[in-house]
């Protein structure tokens, strides 16, 4: 697959917009701007591949618009040599940083249980068409703070499916 000048440039429009849209962490726009996000989709979606729109992907689920993941991997905070988390691998925990991208009813505890002491979890928690983007910081042991940031809508968080 080839990454082309236009295809750059279109990563280079979706960085501004980004920008636009309130995005200030210069590492994540800089991965933005480095990662050619048309190598991770159908080819029939190449065209659309830059647009801040999420994708479908099969059994009601979709990839997050730039924009969301862009917020979430934000507020992570993320540093050189943090170990994160975004589906699956309990046996690689503790993890620096948990990124959750489907919209949680619940808080999962074996999530949680994973989180490295001074380690933050994104989640979009809440029910029904709209969620509250959360940061979970594990302070110690079972103690953790949260905060509260902008309303998302994401699928929902299936459980049990596998492949």
């Amino acid at each position: 697959m080839q990454d082309t000048f236009r295809q750059q440039g279109l990563r280079k429009r979706l960085v501004g917009e980004l920008k636009d849209l309130g995005i200030q962490d210069e590492k994540v726009l800089a991965a933005i701007q480095k990662i050619p996000r048309h190598f991770f989709m159908d080819a029939s979606f190449e065209e659309k591949a830059y647009d801040n729109i999420p994708f479908p992907i099969g059994r009601g689920q979709t990839i997050s618009n730039p924009f969301t993941v862009a917020y979430q991997t934000q507020l992570l905070e993320i540093e050189e040599g943090d170990t994160v988390l975004e589906i699956g691998l309990p046996s690689f925990a503790p993890f620096d940083k948990i990124i959750i991208t489907a919209a949680a009813p619940e808080i999962p505890q074996k999530l949680l249980d994973q989180l490295a002491i001074g380690g933050s979890m994104v989640i979009p928690f809440g029910e029904g068409n709209t969620q509250k983007m959360l940061r979970i910081k594990r302070l110690v042991n079972n103690h953790y703070e949260k905060e509260i940031f902008d309303t998302f809508t994401f699928v929902p968080m299936l459980k049990g499916i596998e492949n």
